[in-house]
């Protein structure tokens, strides 16, 4: 199996080709979504945070993404219950959580929008049986 590690992986000089690897691979995403408190210019307010392996561990990188935005509601599918907005410097779809009622989202308002993503990698040698 291939595996596509980030830039960020620290340590990866512990593990060379051929070698027997247990991959924890784990991705979490969240948002949250509400008409805008304030009218004005779009804004985007984004945060990453990574912690990486200690050295001379095997290697392994936490990194978390958050954006706080200011957006414009491009398009929406109550179905699949996503929603497209347009931020200050990009478009993105995303989820919009259980128990918000869609019907409160029309194309073009603006919504104060919250979405972030985690991924964790950790790369252990397997227990000798």
């Amino acid at each position: 199996m291939t595996v596509r590690v980030p830039h960020r992986l620290k340590n990866f000089d512990q593990v060379q080709v051929g070698d027997d690897l247990v991959v924890h691979y784990t991705v979490a995403a969240a948002a949250r979504i509400n008409p805008a408190t304030k009218d004005g210019i779009r804004e985007t307010i984004e945060t990453a945070t990574t912690a990486g392996a200690r050295p001379g561990a095997m290697p392994g990188v936490i990194a978390k993404n958050s954006v706080q935005v200011l957006a414009n509601i491009l398009s929406f599918d109550t179905r699949a219950r996503t929603v497209t907005i347009q931020g200050a410097t990009r478009t993105v779809t995303i989820t919009v959580p259980d128990g918000f009622d869609m019907k409160k989202l029309a194309v073009g308002d603006q919504v104060e929008a919250e979405f972030s993503d985690a991924v964790a990698i950790d790369i252990q040698r397997p227990v000798a049986r």
